[in-house]
Order: C-alpha cells, then structure tokens, then sequence
C-alpha cells in the first residue's frame, strides 16, 4: 500500500553534484540532478538530495547553465511517502521538485588546461 504523508516546502541552499539530466528522451521529460546539502542539526554533515525540474523550473535549471560545483539557493516541494514492503514493514521515500531557483553561485572552474607542446630533436 502506498501512503502519502507530507509535502511541504524547503528552502535551501546546496551544491550541484553532477550536470542536470534528462530522465529520458522525451521532449517534456524532466530534468533530474543531485544537491549536496548541509545538514542544519549535524555540524559539518551533508545529505544527497535527487531533484526533479520539470516546466518552468527546467527552464530556469537550462538557462543558468548549472555545472558540476556549483551552489545553488532553490526553493523546492518535498514529498515524502510511505511504502509497505512485502515483508511487512514500510519504507519512506522522499522526492524533491524544484520550485525555483533564487541564486546560483557558479563553480569557478580555474585556468583552463594549457597544452604544452615540446619539440624534442629528431637526430
């Protein structure tokens, strides 16, 4: 049996874990990515969010161009539900949609690599 129990509104700030994706091929699929956010009650502790952006936060997530590094401060909807399990105990599941975007801090990547070619003698 599958029981929803919450959703309710989050406001924070985390660092982009990987490049946006879409879920799949499809034209309206949505765009999921990973946040590393800090834990408020555990000094120095973090927590893996997986984040949906579909509709005009999609749009937002494109336009910005988030990378890799980069910190974010979004405004996103948790929801949390239950699942029975076959063995009869229950298993929460929690999915985050993210509403908005309010700032990006972009990861600043450094110098670009440089090639260095060396001619060594032939002889």
């Amino acid at each position: 049996m599958l029981t929803f129990t919450l959703c309710r509104q989050v406001q924070t700030w985390g660092m982009v874990e990987a490049a946006p994706k879409p879920v799949n091929r499809g034209k309206n699929s949505p765009i999921q990515f990973f946040l590393t956010v800090p834990l408020p009650d555990k000094e120095g502790e973090t927590e893996k969010w997986e984040v949906y952006a579909s509709n005009k936060a999609k749009q937002q997530v494109k336009g910005r161009k988030l990378t890799k590094g980069d910190s974010i401060h979004a405004v996103l909807y948790k929801h949390t539900w239950t699942v029975d399990l076959h063995d009869g105990s229950e298993s929460i599941h929690t999915r985050y949609n993210l509403a908005t975007i309010i700032e990006v801090e972009k990861h600043d990547a450094g110098v670009p690599a440089k090639r260095h070619t060396v001619n060594a003698p032939t002889s």
